[in-house]
């Protein structure tokens, strides 16, 4: 079964070193694959199974995750624009877990939220009032947004 984030491929060839979403995609990969060798298979089996039962008896993810990355023009002003906008943020079933910036670009922030709903949480990213409050605080390229699960 391919990975979700092969490692291998993005992380060495598409992604830079230095990029946090790396970093994080790197430490994620630990999480979620542990199979892959990181691990003893009893500490596997149990990662894997750690999940709620469903009541049709499938099982069900116990957390859901939205990594979003983006550029900014100063974070001081952007990190204002980003706290007032909270409200919306927890409307749309978004935690904070980590709001991380680049050791190289102070300018590169990646922002990690645990996600309670995601059909709203994938609305609020696809939002226009979104993408019109990130220009006014001054995102300067496209976010990438990637939903995660365990």
């Amino acid at each position: 079964m391919e990975r979700l984030f092969p490692s291998r491929l993005v992380c060495k060839r598409l992604i830079p070193s230095s990029s946090p979403i790396r970093i994080i995609m790197y430490y994620i990969s630990f999480w979620l694959y542990p199979a892959a060798g990181r691990c003893t298979p009893r500490q596997s089996d149990h990662r894997r199974n750690h999940r709620k039962e469903r009541i049709d008896g499938r099982r069900e993810s116990t957390a859901d995750y939205l990594l979003v990355r983006h550029k900014v023009r100063d974070f001081s002003e952007w990190k204002s624009g980003y706290e007032e906008h909270l409200p919306k943020r927890k409307e749309a079933g978004l935690k904070e877990k980590h709001v991380l910036r680049s050791g190289n670009d102070s300018n590169e922030v990646v922002a990690l939220f645990e996600v309670s709903d995601r059909d709203r949480a994938k609305a609020f990213t696809e939002s226009t009032e979104l993408r019109e409050v990130m220009q006014k605080v001054g995102v300067i390229d496209k976010p990438d947004i990637y939903f995660l699960s365990d």
